[in-house]
């Protein structure tokens, strides 16, 4: 009778175990001790790392429901946590750095990021896009490991204009934040920059 009665007490916390004799229920009690620590463990991970550690830290709880949605927790609040970054005009630095873009060279679009918060923010990026088919980049995104709070970087993107843009083109591009997870934050304030081609 007294260890009936101690099954019934643990089994509060863990539904599985309404069905489990009470031998069983020791153990259950055991593992889930040890699974709570290592939960535990790894959103303790989660919140230093950001959404890259809730990725891997849901793999390698190896489908347990409450990693899965942890998970997909992490992964929407990237962009989440950009707000409070602001993009900017940076420069845009010619090949033969005379200061002109030519037909047929190729430049560096470059974007100051500023994090407004106190707090550093993991993993930003910035993802740019021409409105002109010839004017093209290769990989049109760049990131960084970490900005610090209230602090200052330049991320830069680099283009390549085709030799028969004619001289005077407008080419606008378009600024979206960007996270390392590859999705494109399009909810937040984007940048718009010009150049003319001479």
């Amino acid at each position: 009778m007294k260890l009936r009665k101690y099954c019934l007490y643990a089994a509060v916390p863990f539904a599985l175990s309404l069905v489990m004799g009470c031998e069983t229920e020791v153990r259950v009690e055991s593992q889930s001790s040890s699974s709570s620590a290592l939960s535990s463990s790894g959103s303790s991970g989660n919140g230093g790392e950001g959404g890259v550690s809730v990725s891997s830290s849901s793999s390698g709880n190896g489908g347990s429901g409450n990693g899965g949605a942890g998970g997909a927790g992490g992964g929407t609040s990237l962009c989440d946590e950009f707000v409070p970054i602001k993009l900017s005009a940076g420069s845009i630095q010619d090949m033969d750095q005379n200061g002109k873009w030519s037909p047929g060279e190729s430049a560096v679009v470059n974007v100051i990021m500023t994090n407004t918060s106190s707090i550093d923010i993991n993993y930003p990026g910035i993802q740019i896009e021409s409105d002109h088919p010839g004017v093209t980049a290769a990989v049109p995104n760049n990131s960084l490991f970490l900005i610090g709070g209230t602090q200052m970087a330049e991320l830069g993107v680099t283009f390549d204009a085709d030799a028969a843009i004619p001289p005077g083109t407008v080419v606008t591009f378009t600024v979206t934040l960007h996270n390392i997870m590859n999705e494109s934050c399009s909810d937040l304030p984007q940048l718009v920059l010009t150049a003319v081609f001479d």
